[in-house]
């Protein structure tokens, strides 16, 4: 299948004062339920990959983001039909973040991810990203 007829998935890497990361655990009836991902969701035609992600935090968690950058990306054979993820790293957002389509949201320290908690398709980015420190450089570098 074309990669322009694959749905794009756009998720966001946020850490806050404290070095923790934002999470999100799944809910129950769709794929990979209870397991943790990071905030984000489908891009609709008429919208770019930014713009996707600008309304996806704000209709999940309920903040507004900016300044962000992408960090890794994937073709991804999913359950039902494949499709292509983009990780951004958000390096600023205003407001308090909750669970605004009531799922459970909340910060998690860097030292106790289980990447094995984390769908397939972010395993990656959290290996070679996330517990290996390379997000430091981009927030400070």
């Amino acid at each position: 299948m074309p990669d322009e007829q694959i749905k794009h998935v756009v998720c966001g890497v946020i850490f806050n004062e404290y070095g923790q990361v934002l999470v999100g655990r799944r809910r129950a009836g769709v794929d990979y339920a209870n397991s943790l991902e990071f905030p984000g969701g489908k891009v609709e035609h008429h919208e770019t990959h930014e713009q996707a992600l600008i309304r996806e935090f704000e209709e999940e968690v309920g903040i507004t983001v900016a300044n962000f950058k992408l960090i890794y990306e994937q073709r991804v054979n999913g359950t039902s039909e494949p499709f292509h993820i983009y990780f951004y790293l958000i390096k600023d957002f205003f407001g308090q973040p909750y669970g605004a389509e009531g799922q459970e949201v909340f910060w998690l320290n860097v030292d106790e991810i289980d990447y094995n908690r984390f769908p397939p398709a972010t395993q990656l980015l959290i290996q070679n990203f996330i517990l290996t420190n390379n997000y430091l450089n981009e927030i400070y570098g």
